[in-house]
């Protein structure tokens, strides 16, 4: 019945506009039969229990978009400040060459998250790898601003220093090359976010869309496969919030950059997402913006609200097509 080269269960659910199910399958040639009458549980059955999800393919068969190895891995991680326990054996995990945003109410541990994976933050226990290499091993081998970088909530420049040694700096502290390498790459990368001739300004003397913009150089100036935003949204004006959102879908769609991002702010998230983490209950709820949208679950229904009720009605057409 089943030619397996190793018992490792993979957790996917197949899920439409009209129906969700848990199938627990073996990552081998299984027959159709088999897979079909493989275990089912309702989506609102779920609880807190951290699951993958994944969009309907034929036969059961994962989708391909959805079978892309893991950038980031998140196994069993457990945190706790005190008495407060943030994290339980968390267990998630974030495709190369996608967007995932996390999301969740306050103090659900998403900026934390972020901070563990930016190797910030040292989990109590468990394993946090960066394509296949422990967050701690990056570090110590040199690689991890080759690797990931990041963007800071509110951008987090040096206040004392220019805009053009703010993005250089990452460049000075860890290449060794030269100061005219050095410029190009600055204003390059400057460049990239639309800012141009601010080299010898402040941050203080910047708009909050100009300040984010210039953060988001400094984060992509090391040239890394992985960005981590923490709140890119927050604080911004709708106009700014947009080039934003353009310049992050920028870097994923022709630079293909593995983004993992913090947000607060719906509409945005569920535009951007290729799929969204909902921390709850020290657990992850994982989906595509549509499957949660349209989730049995409704306290997931409800966190998304009238920007998920939008999203869902705007697409409806493309599930019902796909769902026939």
């Amino acid at each position: 019945m089943l030619l397996a080269r190793r018992w490792t269960f993979i957790l996917a659910l197949k899920i439409s506009p009209r129906k969700a199910y848990i199938e627990a399958a073996l990552p081998s040639r299984v027959s159709a039969g088999l897979l079909s009458s493989a275990v089912r549980r309702p989506l609102s059955a779920l609880g807190a229990v951290a699951y993958r999800v994944v969009q309907k393919g034929e036969a059961g068969r994962v989708t391909e978009a959805d079978s892309e190895p893991a950038h980031v891995e998140v196994r069993g991680v457990s945190l706790a400040f005190g008495r407060r326990r943030v994290f339980d054996e968390l267990n998630c995990s974030f495709a190369r060459g996608r967007i995932s945003v996390l999301m969740g109410g306050s103090g659900t541990g998403k900026s934390t998250l972020l901070r563990m994976v930016g190797g910030l933050q040292t989990p109590d226990s468990g394993s946090i790898r960066v394509a296949g290499q422990e967050v701690e091993g990056l570090a110590e081998a040199g690689q991890k601003g080759a690797r990931l970088g990041m963007l800071f909530q509110n951008g987090a420049l040096l206040d004392s220093m220019s805009v053009f040694d703010n993005v250089a700096l990452p460049l000075r502290e860890h290449t060794k090359l030269v100061p005219g390498e050095i410029a190009d790459r600055v204003h390059d990368r400057l460049a990239a976010v639309g800012l141009a001739d601010i080299d010898d300004l402040l941050p203080g003397e910047l708009s909050g869309g100009m300040l984010r913009r210039a953060a988001l150089a400094r984060a992509i100036v090391m040239e890394p496969e992985i960005l981590l935003c923490d709140e890119p949204f927050s604080g911004l004006d709708p106009p700014n919030v947009s080039r934003i959102e353009a310049l992050l879908t920028h870097l994923n769609r022709d630079h293909g950059l593995t983004l993992v991002v913090t947000s607060h702010h719906m509409a945005t998230s569920l535009r951007l997402a290729h799929r969204i983490f909902l921390l709850r209950g020290n657990a992850c709820v994982e989906g595509a913006p549509a499957e949660l949208a349209s989730s049995r679950d409704s306290a997931i229904r409800e966190f998304l609200g009238k920007d998920g009720d939008e999203y869902l009605a705007h697409h409806q057409p493309e599930f019902e097509a796909a769902d026939s």
